[in-house]
């Protein structure tokens, strides 16, 4: 049995994956940091993810449990977490972030049962399903000038913004998640809904709040609901 096993990661392309079992002289160094931080830590600077081998090596681990440690790391990533976020203790907040934004990961990349056991987990340590804390979204944003996780909010809030069948209303905040609209990216505030013919869906008016090169703030954009998300 080897006792490192380094990988790049499949959940998080550009993340590295180093998994330490107890047999590498490296453990002692480093099994007081996964007592405190779990499963597993990233290394920041390092682009890298470390996680203990002495859980991978349990019956009970599966690949599915590497992949929600992936997710949940690598969401730490995204999200901008300190680089020192594991050498502090456990922040409720911060983690329950890294989950929430770990299990979307794993349903963008289509790793159903993964997913399914993250949330699992989520449940049994918040008391509810991921989807329930859609509005760590919001919390998420003050991150965004990080291009990928704007693209990657941006997608979830379109996935859950569809499959919910929400429908915005009147004053409601929202952005165009089109990538193949002229206006993709134009944000705005709802000020009218029409109905399309024949059930056709409907179209949201709304008053532009930011700037682009083929939209400026003021303008008003109409535009199917389809194309819209929540902002």
């Amino acid at each position: 049995m080897k006792s490192e096993f380094v990988f790049d990661s499949d959940i998080y392309p550009g993340l590295t994956v180093a998994i330490i079992y107890p047999e590498s002289e490296r453990y002692d160094i480093l099994e007081q940091q996964f007592e405190q931080s779990g499963h597993a830590f990233l290394l920041h600077d390092h682009n890298m993810m470390v996680v203990d081998g002495g859980a991978v090596g349990q019956s009970w681990f599966t690949e599915d449990h590497l992949k929600v440690i992936q997710a949940h790391e690598a969401a730490h990533y995204m999200a901008g977490h300190g680089k020192d976020v594991h050498l502090k203790g456990r922040d409720e907040k911060i983690e329950r972030e890294a989950d929430w934004l770990g299990y979307n990961l794993l349903m963008q990349k289509g790793h159903a049962s993964a997913a399914e056991l993250h949330s699992e987990e989520y449940e049994s340590r918040y008391g509810a399903q991921p989807e329930e804390h859609d509005n760590l979204m919001t919390h998420l944003k003050k991150h965004l000038n990080e291009s990928t996780l704007r693209k990657f909010i941006r997608s979830v809030m379109r996935e859950n913004f569809m499959s919910h069948s929400f429908e915005p209303l009147v004053g409601d905040a929202v952005v165009n998640t089109n990538p193949g609209c002229k206006h993709y990216g134009s944000e705005g505030i709802v000020i009218n809904i029409d109905d399309l013919s024949d059930d056709q869906g409907k179209v949201i008016s709304y008053h532009v709040t930011n700037n682009g090169d083929t939209f400026t703030n003021g303008d008003v954009l109409r535009k199917t609901m389809d194309q819209l998300g929540p902002r």
